[in-house]
């Protein structure tokens, strides 16, 4: 694994409207703010953070795009705390969370390579459509057997140099923390199933076409950038998906 310096941000680097973003976080998480609750408004965003409307409103959009926070015509803006909660425990990878259900792992990268933003893509971490982002794309075994397939679109822009890396038994999220400065802090999730055909369905399934479980994760760093949009096609047949919800 290639060894660099990392160049972590000040205070006073962070835009205002990410620290007005990571102020809302903060009381999120430390219960100040609770599921249901109205946030403050703009005129008082405004004055606490010394800014302009333009500023706290583009701090509030994003929050409402990654469906933290929400809004009612009329009322005010509130927090969507069910959206947070089901976060998974993104402190431990694919590895560390397979040998604690007693599994050996195995990993094995397909592609890891630029490639052009589609719009879904785009949209998830938020670059333009046919902007440059990283693909990596693994296969992951369990007991020997191909479980998942995991396509990873990373935001080329934030992770210069990523190219670099060889993530055959490297974790990913250790190489955000120790080579990027990056501590992911939430992550949001759609899951739902998919038929799949050719290439996919043959590796997981041993067919031509199959119905896979599918995960996407979008993962957040504390200043609220989309860091990474994952998609995996899981075999449920041989590979259940656990983790905890917070109350």
């Amino acid at each position: 694994m290639k060894r660099g310096s990392i160049l972590k941000k000040t205070e006073k680097d962070i835009p205002i409207y990410k620290k007005i973003q990571n102020y809302i976080m903060d009381c999120i998480r430390d219960g100040r703010l609770q599921q249901g609750m109205v946030i403050s408004s703009e005129d008082q965003f405004c004055t606490q953070f010394q800014t302009s409307r333009m500023t706290v409103r583009k701090a509030i959009d994003e929050l409402v795009t990654n469906g933290i926070l929400f809004r009612i015509k009329g009322k005010g803006t509130f927090v969507n705390r069910s959206n947070y909660e089901k976060t998974m425990n993104i402190s431990s990878g694919w590895k560390e969370t397979m040998k604690a259900q007693g599994y050996t792992t195995k990993t094995k990268v397909l592609n890891f390579s630029y490639e052009e933003a589609s719009a879904k893509v785009a949209e998830n971490l938020k670059v333009a459509v046919g902007s440059k982002v990283v693909l990596l794309e693994r296969l992951r075994y369990a007991d020997e057997h191909p479980v998942l397939i995991e396509k990873a679109y990373l935001n080329a822009s934030i992770l210069e140099g990523i190219l670099d890396y060889e993530f055959n038994d490297e974790s990913l999220y250790r190489v955000f923390y120790e080579q990027f400065g990056i501590e992911l802090n939430h992550v949001y999730q759609k899951v739902y199933t998919q038929v799949i055909h050719d290439d996919y369905a043959d590796i997981l399934f041993h067919k031509k076409e199959a119905t896979a479980l599918i995960m996407e994760n979008t993962s957040f760093d504390k200043y609220t950038r989309p860091i990474e949009f994952t998609i995996c096609y899981i075999n449920g047949e041989k590979y259940t998906l656990r983790y905890s919800v917070n109350k």
